[in-house]
């Protein structure tokens, strides 16, 4: 929202040295609207108050990093299994690092995609391939499948009464 504002008023005189993401999911068109706009690289960090950084992008672009040195990460299937590399699946984090009160296998509630390609930078972290979703933002087609959906289009399909 900001990144539109600046476009749409003109605005010249912000010029931060980096954009780090967070919080919301980016939506690729998102980003592509603060990189035209600020003319820097966007990187996306992910993660959840509960925890704090899952993952997070470095100067490579492909891909977030998963936290493993405070953090054991899993994406799990519908029925509980371990999703396959490049198939969606649900997030759940078990906290290595908070001995006061420790999450252990935490449901976080948001569907990402781990990813099997290794990160040119060389920093050896697992990738995953992002975030697509929330578990209950889906839509489900004639034939069973799922359509990861954003909140926000889901709410635009609805009628206003339900809105």
């Amino acid at each position: 929202m900001l990144a539109e504002y600046v476009k749409e008023y003109k605005i010249a005189k912000i010029d931060p040295k980096a954009i780090i993401s967070s919080s919301m999911m980016l939506l690729p068109h998102e980003g592509e609207v603060i990189k035209e706009v600020f003319k820097k690289k966007v990187f996306d960090r992910y993660g959840c108050e509960e925890v704090g950084l899952i993952a997070s992008e470095c100067e490579m672009h492909g891909g977030l990093h998963l936290n493993i040195d405070n953090l054991y990460i899993e994406f799990n299937t519908e029925e509980g299994s371990p999703a396959s590399p490049g198939e969606f699946g649900k997030i759940i984090v078990s906290d290595l690092r908070n001995w006061a009160m420790p999450f252990i296998r935490y449901q976080v509630e948001d569907v990402g995609v781990s990813s099997e390609k290794k990160c040119s930078c060389a920093r050896g972290l697992p990738l995953m391939e992002g975030v697509v979703g929330r578990v209950a933002d889906f839509l489900v087609k004639k034939d069973g499948s799922r359509v990861a959906v954003p909140l926000l289009t889901i709410r635009s399909l609805l009628p206003d009464r339900l809105g």
